[in-house]
Parts: structure tokens; C-alpha cells; sequence
């Protein structure tokens, strides 16, 4: 066959939010599907939600029961769907229950059956729940519990003639019906070294300089450093600078509730309600447990293309962590980086903060060894001079670029971080109790 006579296979979607995107483009015409998986995984209410999205007047949809709940009470709970429309049932959506052949007649009599009614109504879709036989796609769910959370997935397991996204991805069931979050695969163009000309203000001066001018556009910036040290006031200090350039940007917090996180930042002199009035912020607020990142992931991306934002805060990654179902715990590395690399790589600068517990060794900043997949690391710690309670500041890392070497003082003031004198003068400064410098002595 030559290449002008090959086969264009037609994809339909499937109505079910991402499931499209995994199956890699949609459900191929005229093909053989299974959706398998323990009971209550989502089986049926996704069968359903991909026959009201695709059914039509002249192209019915034919749903067979066969030994599974009765039509009736399975309709009275899959009304409750959003994607359900009760007014199409026996007109483009046909319900028929097969437990009668399957107890009184043998499989030649369920066939019979089913064709019979395929030949009568020339459906577009039939959904048989449940059959077993070999399909051109398998779409395989599962229930995972661990400690008090349950996590639901789905792995697509074959699918003939496209390629799938590979691994496991969270559903999730709601009012509106079955929701997919796409597992994001690495992208081929992370790493890649952008144009470090650019330069974007951290809203502090000083800090700036400390950076070599900046924060090299496109850059993954880390600010670490102990409770109530200043790490989300340079976040809105970031996101501040940007709206003064005319950019837009998108936080996100996992810790407190977004009124609060707006007031304090009003009283230190970012009017973060003002940016937001003028669409030019956007503050995505996950505090719900058991989060999946594929999941934050969607939600920040959707949000960025929806006001073009160049600059995203995470604030913080400590609270994200902790928002994650137990399940993806365990992999937090894993998904900061595919949640860094997929921002990045839209040529978005990325600030998260970093809450760590105060140390002896200072530079000891991640307490999850992400610290590689960061391109720029500021870190703030506790110290005690002269009998007073300070913060002092350091940049820690610049990949690809100079940087100051100064450990500096930093204040948080009601107009900011605001940072001020090197501490030249004194020795120590990493462990907390710095001490002055002795005098040379000139010899005798």
C-alpha cells in the first residue's frame, strides 16, 4: 500500500477531561475497547460519560447489562452526573439488560441478542458492562489506599495503531463525572540553556545585584530558609516586580487560605488584590489532601495559559509535600522535577519557597535533595549577633552565571525584604552564633 492509499483512522473523544490526551488523541473508530479494573474503580461511569459524550439521534448509543446491576438501579445512581442527561435515554441512549439470556440461554443466545439489536437501532457505540474478549484497547483502573487515603488510577495498557502516554495516571470522580490527570512524560527540551541576557527582578534590589542582575529568565529559583524568615515576602516582591513590567503571573499556596495570604502581603507593601483586580494574578489555592502532582500540575499549566503568566510562585514546597497523598509522597523528587521541568520549559520562571528546620550546617538548605533541579538557590537562616535575633542571607547557587559570595543581613520591613550590610566582620556566621574577627596582631 502505497503512501497516499494508507488508512486514516478517525479518533472520537471520549467526553472524560484527559482521557483523550493519554490514549493519544481519542478513542480510534470502529475499534474494540476494554475498561477493566476491581469494582468501583469507575468502570461503568466512565463507559457512560464516553456514550453521552459521542451518541447521536441517527447514531445511537447501546448500553447491555449483562449480570452487573439492573438498568434501573444503575440509572438512578449515574443520574446524579452531571454528564447525564435523562432526556436522551430511549431516544439516542438505549439501556437493555442481557441477565435474562445469560441465566436461561448459553453465550450463542447473549450473541444473538446483542446482534440483533445492533442491527435494529445501527448504533454508533456499544458498551457491553462487562465483557471479556481481546480488544484493540485496554484501559486498566485501579483503587490504591494507603494510611487513611485513597488514590484512583488509570494505566492504558493497549491501544492499537496510536501511542499512549505511558505510566500511571490519577482520575479522579466527581459531581461533574470521571476527570483525568495525565501523567506529564520528560520533556525533550529540559535542560536546555535559555538566553541569560534576560534578566527578571526578584523586587529587592540588593538581592538583585547579589544575583548578577537578577534572575536569568526561564530560570527554576529556590528561596530556603527557616519559618518567618521572609521566603514568601520575596515571592510577592517577585511577582510584583513582574506586574510592574506588565507580565502576569499565577502563586500557588498550599498553607493558608488566600485572604490571609493577601493581607499580610498588603501589609508589607505588595497590593496583591489591586494585581488580581487588574488580571494580572491569579492565586490557585490546593489545601485539599491527597493532591497528585499530575494533578497540581494541570491545574497551574491551565491557569498560566489562561493569562499568559510568565512568572510562577509555589509557596511552598514544604506545604505541597504535605497536600500529596501518602501514595506520591514517597516520589516527591520525581514530581517536583517533572512539575519544574513541564513550567520551565513553557519559558516560565519558576520561585518556590522551602520551609527547613534551623542547623548547624547551613548549607544543608533541602531537606528532599532537590537542590540539582534547582538553577538558582537563595538561602536565609537564623543567627544570633550581638544579642539580638537576625536573618542573614546568601546566594547559595547561580547555574551558569556569577554571583555574589557575601553573607549579607536581611530584614523584613512594612515595605519588604529589605537587605543590608556583609558581614565582614565577623566568623562563624554559618552556625548560627557568629563571632567577631580578633584583630591582627603586629609583631613585636
Amino acid at each position: 500500500m502505497s503512501e497516499h492509499q494508507r488508512v486514516v483512522i478517525k479518533k472520537l473523544p471520549s467526553g472524560v477531561p484527559g482521557l483523550d490526551e493519554v490514549l493519544g488523541g481519542g478513542i480510534p473508530e470502529y475499534s474494540f475497547n476494554m475498561i477493566a479494573g476491581a469494582p468501583g474503580t469507575g468502570k461503568t461511569t466512565m463507559a457512560e460519560q464516553i456514550m453521552f459524550a459521542n451518541a447521536t439521534p441517527e447514531r445511537p448509543a447501546l448500553h447491555f447489562t449483562v449480570l452487573g446491576e439492573p438498568p434501573l438501579k444503575m440509572l438512578r445512581y449515574q443520574q446524579q452526573f452531571d454528564f447525564f442527561d435523562l432526556s436522551r435515554v430511549g431516544k439516542d441512549i438505549h439501556f437493555m439488560d442481557l441477565s435474562e439470556e445469560v441465566l436461561q440461554r448459553d453465550l450463542n443466545g447473549v450473541l444473538e441478542r446483542i446482534t440483533s439489536e445492533v442491527e435494529k437501532s445501527n448504533p454508533g457505540m456499544v458498551v457491553v458492562d462487562s465483557f471479556r474478549t481481546v480488544a484493540d484497547s485496554v484501559l486498566w483502573l485501579s483503587n490504591e489506599s494507603e494510611r487513611n487515603s485513597t488514590v484512583r488510577k488509570l494505566r492504558v495498557t493497549k491501544v492499537r495503531g496510536q501511542a499512549p502516554v505511558p505510566g500511571m495516571h490519577t482520575m479522579q470522580i466527581t459531581s461533574a463525572g470521571v476527570q483525568v490527570y495525565p501523567r506529564q512524560p520528560e520533556r525533550a527540551d529540559f535542560g536546555k540553556r535559555r538566553n541569560l541576557s534576560k534578566r527578571l527582578s526578584t523586587g529587592v534590589a540588593e538581592l538583585d545585584r547579589m544575583m548578577g542582575g537578577g534572575i536569568p529568565a526561564g530560570d527554576s529559583v529556590l528561596i530556603s530558609g527557616p519559618t518567618g524568615a521572609g521566603k514568601t515576602v520575596i515571592g510577592t516582591q517577585f511577582i510584583a516586580a513582574g506586574v510592574e513590567q506588565d507580565e502576569c503571573a499565577v502563586i500557588a499556596i498550599f498553607e493558608e487560605h488566600p485572604e490571609t495570604y493577601i493581607a499580610r502581603a498588603q501589609s508589607l507593601g505588595s497590593d496583591i488584590r489591586d494585581m488580581i483586580d487588574r488580571g494580572k494574578l491569579d492565586i490557585m489555592y490546593l489545601r485539599p489532601l491527597d493532591l497528585s502532582v499530575d494533578q497540581t500540575l494541570r491545574e497551574l499549566e491551565q491557569r498560566v495559559k489562561t493569562i499568559n503568566a510568565s512568572r510562577v510562585v509555589i509557596d511552598s514546597l514544604t506545604g505541597f509535600e504535605i497536600a500529596l497523598a501518602p501514595n506520591f509522597r514517597e516520589d516527591f523528587r520525581e514530581s517536583f522535577y517533572r512539575l519544574i521541568q513541564s513550567l520551565t520549559s513553557l519559558n516560565i520562571t519558576v520561585l518556590s519557597t522551602l520551609e527547613t528546620s534551623e542547623g548547624i550546617d547551613y548549607l544543608r538548605f533541602s531537606p528532599y535533595n532537590i537542590s540539582f533541579l534547582a538553577d538558582d538557590i537563595v538561602a536565609i537562616r537564623y543567627i544570633e549577633l550581638e544579642g539580638s535575633l537576625r536573618t542573614v542571607l546568601g546566594v547559595i547557587k547561580m547555574r551558569g552565571s556569577e554571583h555574589s559570595k557575601e553573607l549579607r543581613i536581611s530584614e523584613v520591613t512594612s515595605h519588604g525584604v529589605e537587605i543590608r550590610e556583609a558581614l565582614t566582620g565577623y566568623r562563624g556566621i554559618i552556625t548560627g552564633v557568629p563571632e567577631p574577627r580578633s584583630e591582627l596582631s603586629t609583631p613585636s
